[in-house]
């Protein structure tokens, strides 16, 4: 559901967390703005342009369970370049470090101290078998994320 289809006024849709899991939860506030750069591995043509759209889900860090139900942005029809900026709401546990700084994986500098990721995942929904997963990337939810701040990710 994109929040384009929402009521006028009308709180929006929470993904994510159940409500009775609301201990220690905050409210996220997602937004995806655009997908640059989709190119089929083929020459470009018009009937070979993807038709993306992006998958996210919430997930338990540790062992990558889903957390509440997927949300997908809207489908944008045969571009390279997809405008989507649509904005979604998902309720989240994030991480109380143990000491001041937080632990850090040794390969990628990723905190390894959260509870859950957001993983997004663009798709090409034109293919006629499965959709194909043109990238993903996963932000683990850290109390970086607790203080007001907007933060780009590209």
């Amino acid at each position: 559901m994109s929040s384009s289809n929402q009521i006028p006024n009308s709180p929006p849709e929470i993904y994510g967390l159940e409500p009775d899991q609301l201990e220690n939860s905050v409210i996220l506030k997602v937004t995806v703005l655009e997908a640059e750069g989709l190119c089929p591995k083929k020459s470009i043509t018009l009937n070979n342009r993807p038709s993306p759209c992006v998958l996210i889900t919430l997930r338990e860090a540790k062992d990558h369970s889903l957390c509440g139900s997927c949300i997908h942005t809207t489908t944008k029809t045969r571009t390279l370049n997809a405008d989507f900026n649509e904005s979604f709401y998902f309720r989240v546990k994030l991480a109380v470090p143990n000491n001041i700084q937080s632990t850090l994986n040794q390969n990628s500098e990723i905190p390894t101290d959260h509870i859950h990721q957001l993983n997004f995942q663009v798709k090409d929904e034109s293919s006629k078998q499965k959709a194909k997963i043109l990238g993903q990337f996963t932000i683990p939810l850290t109390l970086n994320y607790d203080n007001g701040q907007e933060m780009m990710f590209n």
